[in-house]
């Protein structure tokens, strides 16, 4: 054990002390390097078993021994373990599973076989002496989270959180860090609704169902059932794993989301919808001024985006994400762009460009000093976050030019861009445009439903390199879909708008982030 070390033939006990103290404890006690890490005292034994009984006693006096000279030297001692005792009940519950089978001695009585002495079975006689100083101190529920802590059996919830999490490389930076939040939220639940004393100490196992209800029905008092339904993944996927992997038998998660209370029949939870006509055209006529009324510097890019994603349908992410690369041009002039980051795996596709779509990438493309395949299509845009996010940016600058140009309405955002497309569609096709809903979702990144389409067809699959060179020819049925849409779907004045601003992009005032570019001067 970490606690207890052999020299000679002696047994010591080590105590380490925590990194961030030092400095501190070596100046306490004046070693020669001003530096201590650890403490080591003789347990005056060759037994093992006896050195395990004499163990924490010692460690015990090395830590007044160590809380004087502090005290003595002005400094704050070593933390009390009682105050906090779940890392001691942590470490405990390590020395109990490392001892279980290591013999230290054997008891023997008249006419009967010896009877092993475990090392576990030391370690447990300290642990409910420990106990009982936590009772002490913080009270019977205290005690039973500490026993239940240092004597559990199993991987704890947040050990196995930890190990899903690492192996599961494929998914975002982004998405990872929600399902951390929601490991956060029930650890927080374990520890304030249940006498499990939280996910760093309950194991896999001791998660029942009644419990996993629980959960939902708490986070259903303050949150959307759309939000849990963004949660769940994140429980149920990990007992799934655990079981995969041996760490536990049942998934108290399963059938569950069927208890996720669903909006009422005629309730809307979305507010949110899309432009208007009006709305539209004050946007697409929208002056350098009113894009970005201080430098400038978001203002080319706010002009691009408005034309780009009203007539793409696309996600802001995958706008953001795209790099020179990912324009294409076809011989005959038609340019499409390659979406390869998207929400999910059918977000992946071939998007034709309008001609006013295309103008404006067109123009970004001159204006940027550098277009090397994998250079950034928005290099003024900072990106945010450990998934390197653009787009967030541009949606946090989105809603200060929104309150600028349309006052202040909350029901749009720049995601009604792509409400505004889906409506469009939706009325080219009632029209009688070559647009219909399997082509709808094929152009805006959405499933279609059916095998023979989402796995098997090469139409979800233009993104991969071995069937770009089909590109070209597959792109005139979708670019005749497209231009329906925007033919049918938008208004005459929102048209009219888009013609009559197609040369008034502001100049680019910078091709690095802002922030950036402070830093470099």
């Amino acid at each position: 054990m970490a606690n207890l070390i052999r020299r000679g033939l002696t047994w010591s006990a080590r105590l380490h002390i925590p990194e961030a103290r030092w400095h501190d404890v070596g100046r306490a006690l004046g070693t020669r390097s001003g530096v201590c890490r650890e403490l080591v005292r003789s347990l005056g034994t060759r037994d093992h078993r006896e050195a395990t009984q004499r163990r924490d006693t010692m460690l015990a006096a090395m830590r007044s021994e160590i809380d004087a000279a502090l005290r003595k030297a002005g400094l704050r001692p070593l933390t009390d373990w009682t105050a906090d005792p779940m890392a001691k009940a942590l470490q405990r519950r390590a020395e109990m599973q490392a001892g279980r089978h290591r013999i230290i001695d054997y008891e023997t009585r008249d006419y009967e076989e010896p009877i092993p002495i475990f090392e576990s079975d030391i370690t447990r006689e300290f642990i409910e002496r420990e106990a009982d100083e936590v009772a002490a101190r913080q009270g019977e529920a205290a005690r039973l989270r500490y026993l239940n802590a240092a004597l559990g059996d199993g991987m704890t919830i947040a050990d196995a959180a930890r190990r899903w999490l690492k192996d599961k490389t494929e998914i975002k930076a982004k998405t990872a860090q929600g399902y951390e939040a929601v490991f956060r939220l029930f650890d927080a639940y374990l520890k304030d609704e249940t006498a499990l004393g939280g996910s760093e100490v309950a194991a896999l196992s001791q998660v029942t169902r009644q419990i996993a209800s629980g959960f939902l029905d708490k986070r259903q008092e303050s949150v959307s059932a759309a939000a849990i339904s963004r949660e769940f993944p994140a429980v149920s996927g990990l007992w799934r794993w655990a079981i995969r992997k041996g760490h536990t038998e049942a998934n108290p998660w399963s059938d569950m989301r069927a208890d996720i209370k669903r909006a009422k029949p005629g309730h809307v939870e979305d507010t949110k919808r899309a432009f208007t006509s009006a709305e539209l055209v004050a946007l697409i006529r929208a002056d350098a001024t009113q894009l970005a009324p201080r430098q400038g510097g978001y203002g080319p890019a706010m002009f691009d985006l408005i034309r780009i994603l009203l007539l793409t349908g696309a996600r802001p992410l995958s706008i953001m994400s795209l790099t020179c690369g990912d324009v294409f041009k076809a011989d005959d002039g038609a340019m499409a762009l390659v979406i390869r980051s998207d929400k999910t795996p059918a977000g992946q596709r071939i998007i034709p460009l309008h001609p006013f779509a295309a103008q404006v990438v067109t123009q970004r493309l001159a204006a940027l000093p550098d277009t090397a395949s994998s250079a950034p299509l928005w290099p003024e845009v900072p990106a945010q976050g450990a998934d390197k996010d653009r787009a967030k940016t541009i949606s946090s600058r989105f809603i200060p030019l929104r309150r600028r140009i349309l006052g202040d309405i909350d029901a749009v955002e720049l995601y009604s861009f792509r409400r505004t497309f889906a409506t469009a569609a939706d009325t080219a096709r009632m029209k009688g445009g070559q647009i219909d809903t399997e082509m709808t979702k094929l152009l805006m990144g959405h499933e279609r439903g059916a095998l023979a389409y989402d796995v098997y067809s090469d139409w979800g699959k233009m993104t991969a390199p071995a069937l770009r060179a089909t590109v070209a020819t597959r792109l005139a049925p979708l670019r005749t879909a497209l231009d329906d849409v925007v033919r049918l779907g938008l208004d005459e004045e929102v048209l009219t708008a888009l013609a009559e601003t197609a040369n008034s992009r502001p100049p680019m005032a910078r091709f690095e982030p802002s922030q950036r570019r402070r830093r470099s001067g």
